[in-house]
């Protein structure tokens, strides 16, 4: 009898963790950008520089959701959207996308000048491309 309840518990347990590692690997991708900043910029420098992005198109929503099948076989390597941001405080250079496991998107490349406490960046940018391939 001792067994049987034993053996149930172990069920039990297996059972949740299978369960809350399908919720893991079903999860989606938060809609957080990663800002890796080599120009100094301040708090409120990279909140709009992550607003100025998502205006531009920089980030793929749809690109998260292709990740699903990769997070079911390796759960550890969820991704996200990502800023490499270069130049200095005033004028900066920033390579956008969204990386993740073995899929990497293609990002944009873009330029920005703080004026007046925005960013501003040209509407047409001919450095708009794409800068990485999985």
């Amino acid at each position: 009898m001792e067994k049987k309840c034993r053996m149930r518990l172990v069920r039990r347990c297996l059972l949740g963790l299978l369960v809350a590692y399908f919720g893991w690997c079903l999860w989606p991708v938060t809609d957080a950008v990663t800002v890796v900043d080599e120009a100094g910029l301040s708090k409120l420098q990279k909140e709009k520089l992550i607003e100025c992005g998502w205006n531009k198109g920089a980030f793929d929503r749809s690109v998260k959701w292709g990740l699903w099948r990769n997070n079911f076989f390796r759960p550890w390597s969820k991704g996200g959207f990502i800023m490499y941001v270069e130049g200095t405080p005033e004028e900066v250079s920033v390579r956008a996308g969204f990386y993740g496991g073995p899929l990497y998107a293609g990002g944009t490349l873009f330029s920005a000048k703080w004026v007046n406490g925005e960013w501003v960046s040209p509407k047409r940018n001919p450095g708009n491309e794409l800068f990485w391939y999985s």
